[in-house]
């Protein structure tokens, strides 16, 4: 039996969302009897509903005024093709079958040993565990991922506050993220990685980034305007970016172990480029998308 089904649902706007739910579902305009609410006056209050059936999806209409249409057949009770399309009311329905995401192994830790070098921190120099530089990247991939569970979380709820919210809390989660976890590791990174860059490179990287009209537009101040849906399709680009920097990083460590700073260091400081360069783009495409979707 599936687990889960991804449903795409348009408007006859053309308007789409995505959400992801276990099935049985019911379709209908009534909060109370639907676990989908369609706000159209051409749906039932219940008006059909979607079933498991072995390896597949059963559509069952239930007894809806203006029926339950795949293409020009009205029907009652069909198992779905794969391109099949759905039509209630105004409203389209494309559903797939999704496995349930297998769980994310774990990256082995390499073995230091003693490895490590002198760096430059608030209280001087300092002799710096190479182990302890891996936890601080591992950490920072941590965090981002519990930032895209939440936006996956709330991004695949059913009403609109919270959706909004998930855009909300993401933008304010990679904020905390680049003061906190990223902050902490970029400085001992290229202190040890790149000594001839100054230690406070990416800090200033990360300040002119955020005096770019381009990062106070991308910040939510209040209720987000417009088509949310795109704003949530920006978060996910954003934190995929960040993802395949931090990743990079963590693969260098893995790579190259206690060798990390003499081989791997150019591939260490280009993942924090890469982190700059995601946030910078980030910020230039929500900024972009809060603009148009402000004047709709």
């Amino acid at each position: 039996m599936p687990e889960t089904v991804r449903l795409v649902i348009t408007s006859d706007e053309g308007h789409s969302v995505e959400r992801l739910v276990e099935l049985p579902i019911a379709f209908g305009r009534d909060p109370e009897r639907a676990d989908v609410v369609l706000p159209d006056r051409m749906v039932s209050r219940r008006h059909a509903r979607l079933e498991a059936d072995g390896d597949g999806i059963v559509l069952v209409d239930l007894e809806s005024a203006n029926g339950t249409w795949i293409g020009n057949d009205r029907v009652e009770r069909r198992r779905l093709g794969a391109d099949d399309v759905v039509t209630l009311g105004s409203h389209t329905v494309r559903c797939e079958l999704t496995a349930p995401a297998p769980p994310d192994t774990p990256r082995a830790v390499p073995a230091f040993g003693s490895a490590g070098g002198v760096v430059l921190g608030p209280e001087g120099l300092r002799f710096l565990p190479l182990a302890d530089l891996h936890a601080a990247w591992d950490t920072a991939d941590r965090r981002l991922g519990e930032i895209t569970d939440d936006l996956a979380r709330r991004g695949s709820a059913t009403d609109v506050v919270t959706r909004r919210e998930a855009h909300e809390r993401c933008i304010a989660g990679l904020d905390a993220l680049v003061d906190a976890e990223l902050d902490a590791l970029a400085g001992p990174t290229l202190s040890l990685c790149a000594p001839e860059v100054d230690v406070g490179r990416f800090r200033a990287g990360v300040a002119a980034l955020r005096a770019l009209p381009a990062h106070r537009a991308a910040r939510p101040a209040g209720d987000a305007p417009g088509d949310v849906e795109a704003l949530l399709a920006e978060d996910r680009r954003l934190v995929d970016g960040l993802d395949a920097a931090l990743g990079d990083g963590l693969d260098a460590f893995a790579e190259h172990g206690p060798d990390v700073v003499r081989r791997g260091a150019d591939r260490l400081v280009g993942a924090l480029r890469g982190v700059l360069a995601a946030l910078e783009e980030g910020d230039a495409r929500l900024a972009e998308r809060r603009g148009a979707t402000a004047t709709v």
